[in-house]
């Protein structure tokens, strides 16, 4: 007769040997799960620190591109220490979007991107005790300041002559004035951001609002227009019931903000206006500086903000003015935008209000447009 053997203890043994199994099962998933975690921590800050330094390109403090980047990038936690942005981690370039490639360059004024690669020596809590070895973990990111933005808002309330400003980007990339109503292309914003602020071919201009008197150069380079729009681009009227004098000042110092698209018309003020953009800029229509204006300060003529930082404003650029009931609508060719350098008023004939602005790409954050202006968008495209 047959006996059954004793299985005394053969659970207890089975139980042990699958505990062990589950346990390294599960410590290799939280090893592999704290290295994907730290993997994204360090592409958080790839992505900061790549758009911290593109957004410095498209300012007057290009720069603090390398300061920015590493700053933000290292703002950013990695478990309980932080992330490591080297100075060899930070890279200028340019980005060709047809071809989705980034160029290094050495060439700061003509750069429009930066890459940021961050490698971080990972180890494991647990993996390490059964042999495996320590894991190189990286990150990149590509920013790209080059998308044209075709709408911005909060712009203040003069329109230029387009032609101004490409008469001398022709003059720096071609070395003749050409053809001053040519559409506007990536390479000028290579060029503007290359250009001398100073000089024949610098990106520093003298504008005018109010009556040139005897002095016909200028004549008409400024208008002061009316904003909202008097039309949109595509063809839709705006209501207008709030423009005028005052409306006109509070566009100028901020106190209202209005957006400008590529094909809108805008119309100008009737008057010189030169006493409202004194308002305006300095805080007092007779042009003493009172601090609420734009201009916070004015050491000589040289406009400064609140904290002595540069003003930069936003401003349409016009083509192809038009007569209308006595005024001009003028159709806005793009947006774009100068520092503020300097402002004075002069008397006689009238007077006239005289700015000094450089003009230069600046970061914006609106739709992006069919074609290439001076305000840009920072995105990530790597």
């Amino acid at each position: 007769m047959l006996q059954l053997r004793a299985r005394r203890g053969a659970i207890a043994i089975l139980t042990v040997l699958l505990f062990i199994a589950l346990l390294g099962i599960g410590a290799v998933v939280v090893d592999f799960a704290r290295v994907e975690l730290m993997r994204n921590q360090l592409q958080t800050a790839a992505d900061a620190a790549a758009l911290a330094g593109a957004v410095q390109l498209a300012t007057t403090n290009k720069n603090d591109y390398l300061l920015k980047a590493k700053a933000l990038g290292q703002a950013n936690p990695l478990f309980d220490s932080t992330v490591a942005v080297p100075d060899d981690a930070v890279e200028l370039g340019n980005w060709n979007p047809a071809t989705r490639t980034f160029s290094p360059t050495t060439s700061l004024p003509t750069a429009d991107a930066v890459r940021v690669t961050l490698h971080h020596q990972s180890s494991y809590l647990i993996g390490s005790s059964i042999g495996f070895a320590p894991k190189q973990i990286g990150a990149q990111s590509v920013a790209w300041a080059g998308p044209s933005v075709a709408q911005a808002q909060c712009m203040k309330p003069w329109a230029l002559w387009i032609g101004q400003l490409m008469t001398r980007i022709n003059l720096y990339r071609f070395g003749t004035p050409g053809d001053p109503a040519r559409p506007m292309e990536p390479a000028d914003l290579d060029a503007l951001r290359e250009m001398p602020e100073d000089g024949p071919t610098g990106r520093t201009f003298t504008v005018f609002l109010g009556n040139s008197g005897s002095d016909t150069t200028f004549r008409g380079n400024m208008y002061a227009v009316s904003l909202p729009p008097y039309y949109h681009a595509d063809g839709s009227p705006v209501d207008t019931t709030g423009n005028g004098a005052n409306n006109y000042e509070q566009n100028i110092s901020g106190e209202r903000c209005n957006s400008v698209s590529v094909g809108d018309s805008l119309l100008t003020e009737p008057g010189a206006m030169v006493g409202k953009t004194c308002a305006g800029v300095v805080g007092s229509e007779s042009c003493n500086v009172n601090g609420d204006g734009i201009c916070a300060t004015l050491v000589g003529n040289v406009c400064k903000g609140p904290s002595g930082e540069d003003v930069v404003v936003k401003t349409a650029f016009w083509d192809a003015p038009t007569s209308s009931n006595g005024r001009l609508s003028a159709v806005v060719k793009l947006v774009g935008s100068f520092q503020l350098k300097t402002f004075t008023k002069q008397n006689g004939s009238g007077g006239k209000a005289v700015l000094t602005g450089t003009f230069l790409p600046l970061a914006n954050n609106g739709p992006i447009g069919g074609q290439t202006t001076t305000l840009v968008k920072i995105i990530l495209v790597q």
